[in-house]
């Protein structure tokens, strides 16, 4: 399911801090849209309670994660970052 599937975007939190996107992944929460404006990535995922107090959570600096976990999950977002990078610049 994709974010530009739906007409109300409300139901989606947009970020492009990759730092959040590794968290909110680490608990869970399963992106739903990856998008390029200029050179910035989003990332959308689905409002849900739960993505909220993980939120709040990471914006209070309360967020507590195994650094090694948080590492490899990182890495893994940065990679699936380039690769949608690359499939956006790829002549059609």
């Amino acid at each position: 399911m994709v974010a530009s599937d739906h007409n109300d975007l409300h139901e989606f939190h947009k970020t492009n801090d990759m730092a959040l996107v590794t968290y909110l992944k680490m608990r869970g929460h399963s992106t739903q849209d990856t998008r390029f404006e200029g050179n910035t990535c989003y990332w959308y995922f689905r409002v849900s309670d739960g993505l909220v107090d993980c939120i709040d959570d990471f914006t209070a600096g309360q967020a507590r994660v195994d650094p090694r976990e948080y590492n490899r999950t990182f890495t893994q977002t940065k990679r699936e970052f380039y690769d949608s990078k690359d499939r956006q610049e790829a002549p059609q």
